[in-house]
C-alpha cells in the first residue's frame, strides 16, 4: 500500500511540475499574441502595457504555486533532512519571488481595476 502511495505522490507531482510548464507556456503565447495584435509594437500605450505586465505576472506567480506544491509533495513521501532542508530553502525562494512578483503588480491591477 505504501508503494502506491509513494507512486501516487510522485505522478502528482509530476502532473503539477507539467500544468506549471503548461501555464508559464500559454502565459508566454497569450503575452506575445497580445503585444502584436495591440499598438504596443509601433506606439507606446502604457494601460496596454499594464496589461500585459499582468497576464504574464499572473502565469507565473500561479506556475510558482504549482512548483511549490510538486516540491512538498516529492519531499512528503521520502524526507531525509537533506532534502526537508533543500525543501524549505526553496519553498522559501519561490514565495519570496511570489511575493515581490505579486506586490509589483498590484498598483498596476489597482489602476486597472478602478478604470
Amino acid at each position: 500500500m505504501e508503494d502506491y502511495i509513494i507512486k501516487a505522490a510522485h505522478y502528482v507531482a509530476l502532473l503539477a511540475e507539467a500544468v506549471a510548464i503548461l501555464i508559464i507556456l500559454l502565459g508566454i503565447i497569450k503575452s506575445i499574441i497580445y503585444y502584436l495584435s495591440s499598438p504596443l509594437p509601433f506606439n507606446f500605450v502604457p494601460e496596454r502595457f499594464l496589461v500585459l505586465r499582468m497576464q504574464l505576472g499572473g502565469a507565473l506567480s500561479l506556475s510558482l504555486e504549482f512548483l511549490i506544491g510538486a516540491d512538498i509533495l516529492k519531499t512528503a513521501v521520502s524526507p531525509s533532512w537533506t532534502e526537508i532542508g533543500m525543501l524549505g530553502a526553496i519553498v522559501v525562494i519561490r514565495t519570496v519571488i511570489n511575493y515581490f512578483l505579486t506586490e509589483e503588480l498590484r498598483p498596476e491591477f489597482e489602476k486597472v481595476q478602478s478604470k
